[in-house]
């Protein structure tokens, strides 16, 4: 491996993609003596990446192409990736769900590596409902989640570990609305013993300042993802949260409470460096943690967890339920 080259697009979060990525990466490189050729592809369109592809692989000839991919536009570029074999693509995943089934449609040259939300979603919902044992939950989300089908993902893992009620409520909010009083109308309404929240953004932000605001009395909390925290915390259900991770992502303290995105892209750079020197990319040391937003602590509370075998509930939810449609989705 003589060259690599590396495709970063610039919309929404995926700014911090050219600290996390291209840095690590250009240091890599130069320990190895590998020529890196970044390309800048703006928001991923479709005309964008075949341009910078084929850029890499007929003008640089690079060895690899290394990037961040959406897998809708991946999907139209396949039969161009397979003309470059052995070259490989590497394409950087955040929540994709495969099934075995579907991985055979792949190019034999395209690799996926990534932070499955999916797989974090239903194992923190398993082991929620199989510890805290909540009377009823409240899955708190939006449109443009729920669309990802992280939803779902909780739904098989909850009801693999226990059989109680849970409850949804999605936000429909029109573009640039960012209200959550429907959400905070639904836990006054309902008052689960259990919140989980799989919101971000602007709707996360004030989904957090009215639920200290109007709610009174105490649920046990849980994230989808760590929460980038704007205000302090004050309301005492937000000392008694939980996430999933993988441990090595929380060894910097309060940084992971600032820039959550940051350290979910840095764990997939460390899976990708791992894949590019010959190693297992996997890593599978799923971590529940219990944190303390009012004071941005955090311990694990569970770190070698033995979960069910959920593959045939996926399988059965992707033949029978819309949400699997989703353009973005690898199923």
């Amino acid at each position: 491996m003589k060259k690599i080259g590396l495709l970063i697009p610039f919309s929404g979060e995926f700014p911090s993609l050219r600290e996390v990525l291209l840095n690590p990466l250009k240091n890599y490189c130069n320990e190895k003596d590998i020529a890196l050729f970044p390309e800048f592809i703006g928001n991923g369109n479709p005309k964008g990446v075949e341009t910078a592809i084929e850029k890499l692989y007929y003008q640089e000839d690079v060895d690899v192409i290394l990037g961040y991919v959406s897998y809708h536009v991946m999907i139209g570029l396949f039969d161009k990736v397979k003309k470059f074999r052995p070259k490989r693509f590497i394409n950087i995943s955040l929540g994709e769900v495969i099934t075995d089934d579907f991985q055979l449609l792949h190019p034999e040259n395209y690799i996926l590596i990534g932070y499955h939300a999916w797989w974090m979603q239903s194992m923190l919902a398993y082991w929620l409902a199989d510890q805290l044992k909540p009377e009823s939950c409240l899955v708190c989300t939006s449109l443009y989640d729920a669309g990802y089908s992280l939803l779902e993902c909780f739904r098989i893992g909850y009801h693999s570990g226990c059989s109680n009620k849970l409850d949804y409520s999605i936000l429909k909010n029109n573009p640039g609305v960012s209200s959550a009083d429907a959400l905070i109308d639904e836990i006054k309404d309902r008052n689960p013993s259990h919140v989980h929240v799989l919101l971000c953004g602007q709707e996360l932000d004030d989904f957090i300042k009215k639920f200290q605001q109007e709610i009174t009395y105490k649920p046990t909390i849980s994230f989808a993802f760590p929460v980038e925290i704007k205000s302090d915390l004050s309301h005492p259900a937000f000392s008694n949260c939980y996430f999933a991770g993988d441990l090595h992502l929380y060894d910097k303290g309060n940084a992971l409470f600032e820039a959550p995105y940051k350290h979910i892209f840095s764990n997939v750079m460390d899976s990708i460096l791992r894949y590019l020197n010959g190693e297992d990319p996997r890593n599978n040391h799923l971590v529940i943690f219990e944190a303390d937003l009012c004071d941005q602590t955090f311990k694990a509370v569970e770190q070698y967890v033995q979960f069910p075998d959920m593959t045939d509930a996926f399988k059965e939810s992707a033949q029978s339920l819309p949400v699997w449609q989703n353009p973005y989705l690898c199923i």
